[in-house]
């Protein structure tokens, strides 16, 4: 569920809410700023607060302007934000999350009818707090809805990475294809590059609902359009992605075509290669097994070992890891009956064993691992 995860932290990541003071401090908003190896707590008027940057006049220099990125500010306290900021904040804490999106609403008409009370840049942190408690109440449609709502009433918000992945996180949830796509135009008529980078994870996510309602044509299709993308997450997930199309398809020519293609590009992404290794041993041990063939077997069991090195664990590339440990013993098992060497035999068939007992200890409800039990199981292993 996303409100254990992606929205499980602080609805409000950097407000730290203050009431206003009396006299003259109640005007200057307090900033924690990372300055090179220091951490700063500076006082002035914040005049900026966007997707760019916080800009604010120093107290000690009211005419001077500082800049800072979002990533060096660590905390602010604005001396006008809304007590009903702070109060729906607290009952989002506590889990309240009707009643703190009662209030949300609330300081949301209170920020946009005050406008000589309030800053306008405070409303981007209401609207963000009612997205997440929609969130947290699993009520997604609202959610997509808050978003939009965010990114309209404020195009250049804070908030603005976080409210494209919390969409297509809603989106991802509801399993919704026409949700995604939505999305997607919104982010292609945002020209920011946080809008640009978000695209990206958008067409990747419309792929993989696409795979997984099983329509692997048309995620092969925009899992293609990503390969050449210069992010390197990007095109290494479009390769994956293309892979386990052609495995639905069955198509394994062009699966060995797209291997090869991978494995002379000299890619170097762990995952990737986990899949060219083991796919490059399983051609191997195809041959070794149909000649009884010791160098096609030591052939294949180099590239399942490269795999496993590489291939702690991971969704992404699960499968091919299995199969990796799995095949991988079987070639030492194999082995040490053909070579019939008293002490490599007894060294090659401790090492299946103990790639035996890996794979079933990290994937015990696996087939392969139920494959794996029932060969160690058998009256005939070891001998």
């Amino acid at each position: 569920m996303l409100k254990k995860c992606l929205y499980a932290f602080s609805l409000l990541p950097i407000l730290l809410i203050a009431l206003p003071a009396q006299g003259q401090a109640k005007r200057m908003d307090k900033i924690t700023i990372k300055n090179a190896d220091k951490i700063e707590d500076v006082e002035g008027q914040i005049v900026k607060d966007d997707e760019t940057g916080v800009s604010y006049h120093p107290a000690s220099a009211l005419t001077k302007t500082e800049d800072k990125s979002l990533a060096d500010v660590i905390s602010i306290r604005f001396y006008d934000t809304p007590q009903g900021l702070q109060d729906a904040e607290n009952e989002r804490g506590s889990g309240n999350y009707e009643q703190a999106l009662t209030l949300f609403e609330v300081v949301i008409t209170e920020i946009k009818g005050s406008k000589t009370k309030y800053r306008p840049f405070l409303l981007q942190y209401a609207l963000y707090g009612k997205a997440a408690t929609n969130v947290a109440l699993e009520s997604y449609s609202e959610a997509i809805a808050s978003y939009r709502q965010l990114l309209s009433e404020v195009p250049a918000t804070r908030f603005k990475k976080d409210a494209y992945l919390g969409w297509l996180d809603c989106g991802r949830e509801m399993k919704d294809i026409q949700v995604l796509q939505d999305l997607l135009t919104e982010t292609e008529k945002d020209t920011s590059n946080i809008a640009k980078n978000s695209s990206f994870n958008v067409r990747l996510s419309m792929a993989d609902l696409e795979l997984s309602n099983g329509d692997p044509q048309a995620a092969l299709k925009t899992y293609k359009q990503l390969s050449s993308s210069r992010d390197k997450d990007v095109a290494n997930k479009s390769w994956l992605g293309q892979i386990a199309c052609l495995e639905q398809l069955k198509d394994k020519a062009s699966i060995d075509s797209l291997i090869n293609t991978i494995s002379v590009s000299g890619e170097t992404s762990p995952f990737l290669l986990v899949v060219v290794y083991t796919s490059q041993g399983d051609t191997q041990f195809k041959v070794a097994s149909e000649k009884k063939d010791v160098s096609k077997y030591h052939d294949a069991l180099i590239l399942y070992l490269k795999a496993i090195s590489l291939g702690f664990p991971t969704k992404e590339v699960d499968a091919y890891y299995q199969r990796a440990l799995y095949n991988a013993a079987v070639c030492y098992q194999t082995l040490a009956g053909l070579l019939n060497k008293p002490g490599l035999t007894d060294k090659y068939k401790k090492q299946a064993k103990a790639l035996f007992d890996l794979l079933i200890l990290e994937h015990k409800d696996s087939e392969l691992a139920k494959k794996a039990r029932e060969m160690m199981e058998s009256p005939s292993y070891g001998k």
